[in-house]
């Protein structure tokens, strides 16, 4: 119910966004909830996913923290706000790390979702976390079908969000984007989901309707008019049909044979799906991403002065969330226009400008946990279930691409689907899945 109520606000990362009025406090009920319930062996089986969260609500708990005047101007970047202060008359006050305190207030409160979707989510156990993957396919399938109808009518009406580009199939988000994005991860859902219930009464039936959506959602990225939901998708559909490999080992060569038929059939069917749209006039998507130009594409200019800034600020940064103050302060006036730059577009560059070395540091923590853990499900196993070990990798792979061009982890509803993908590639065996032997040991030294 709270995944529910988080997808149907948390489609937009701006600060005005009147839902997060009800959702932010009633995450903040939740983790109370869930602390309350919560059990040392819940965290002890997911110490990654808690440490890695609770680096980055610290974090941001220390750039609010007031510095002695003698400090605070001793940081790289503060001169601006020096002069403005002797000039003015305020003299010398305490201030927080951050550049802009109240930008920074607002990043800690948007960490109360995944934290209180981790707090939830570890209470369960690998078969209920399991059972989340239908889940999130149908909010998938539910965006695309409001996409749909965004893109048919006329009206607002379908638009959840003020601040958006209307006519254009954003579905449950505010930014198309972020929409063709989640389409795009919910390929590797859709084979897993299929793969799992291959050997069930209706296996048959659910490859159908797993191929019907894979079909529907594809169509879908290419009228959504999102170069990264497009990208993703590509790669989505290059890498899910790995996840069955383990099905293949050790069946006959015609199961082989027939599985690479099938794969390349796909694929050309895929690539023929296209061309159709092409054709009709209909691939937004192929439309934007062959007519983009890179010289005058806004966001590439934006990457150098981020650059740029991410040198003037370090090691510390600007302060967590402090990129738009920031960014106008300092922008080059050859990118300035009418328009200002909500974020970077590239969430790598924006969080070594914020968040400085400590930020770089978790997100090189946070990768190396995922190559590890996934290098652990695709060779070694170990997991509950290696089959959601691996597509949880995909997904973690398509969303630290995205990032690349875009911010889809600053939206509240995907920082939720980043959350339980982590929690499905790091999870262990539970105590009381222990082998006999391990509990016939236990036995033994008690006696």
């Amino acid at each position: 119910m709270f995944l529910i109520v988080v997808f149907l606000g948390g489609g937009a990362s701006r600060t005005d966004v009147q839902s997060l009025a009800l959702l932010r406090p009633l995450a903040l009920l939740v983790m109370a909830y869930s602390l309350f319930k919560m059990r040392l062996d819940d965290v002890r089986r997911f110490p990654v996913a808690f440490a890695l969260l609770g680096s980055a609500v610290l974090l941001t708990v220390l750039h609010l923290v007031p510095l002695p005047p003698a400090l605070w101007t001793a940081l790289p970047g503060r001169d601006l706000i020096a002069e403005i202060d002797r000039a003015s008359g305020i003299g010398a006050i305490w201030r927080p790390l951050t550049m802009v305190p109240a930008m920074t207030r607002n990043a800690l409160y948007s960490l109360t979702v995944p934290m209180a979707v981790l707090l939830l989510a570890v209470r369960l156990d690998d078969r209920e976390r399991a059972m989340l993957v239908p889940v999130f396919i149908l909010f998938g399938v539910a965006s695309g079908l409001l996409g749909l109808v965004q893109v048919a009518g006329n009206t607002g009406l379908p638009f959840l969000y003020a601040q958006t580009t209307m006519g254009t199939a954003n579905g449950l988000f505010a930014n198309r984007n972020h929409g063709g994005v989640l389409l795009a991860c919910m390929l590797p859902l859709l084979a897993a989901y299929a793969i799992g219930r291959s050997n069930s009464r209706d296996g048959q039936r659910t490859l159908w309707l797993v191929c019907a959506i894979t079909i529907f959602l594809v169509a879908l990225v290419l009228v959504i008019g999102s170069r990264a939901g497009l990208l993703c998708t590509l790669l989505a559909i290059l890498l899910s049909p790995f996840l069955a490999l383990d099905r293949l080992v050790g069946a006959p060569r015609a199961t082989r044979r027939l599985a690479m038929l099938v794969y390349a059939g796909g694929c050309a069917c895929l690539v023929l799906l296209g061309l159709i749209f092409v054709l009709a006039a209909r691939a937004e998507s192929l439309r934007r991403l062959l007519a983009s130009d890179a010289t005058g594409d806004r966001r590439l200019q934006v990457w150098e002065p981020v650059i740029a800034m991410t040198r003037q600020y370090f090691p510390f940064g600007s302060g967590i969330g402090s990129y738009i103050k920031v960014f106008q302060a300092n922008e080059p006036r050859d990118v300035l226009t009418l328009n200002y730059s909500n974020h970077a577009h590239n969430d790598w560059l924006e969080v070594g400008m914020t968040a400085g070395l400590p930020g770089l540091a978790i997100l090189l923590a946070t990768v190396t946990a995922v190559v590890i853990l996934g290098w652990r499900a695709w060779r070694r196993g170990g997991q509950p279930n290696p089959l959601l070990a691996r597509t949880a990798t995909i997904v973690l792979l398509l969303l630290g691409l995205a990032s690349i061009g875009d911010y889809p982890l600053r939206v509240p509803s995907m920082m939720a689907f980043f959350v339980i993908a982590f929690l499905w590639l790091e999870a262990r065996p539970a105590p009381e899945q222990a082998s006999d032997g391990d509990e016939h040991r236990r036995r033994c030294r008690r006696r």
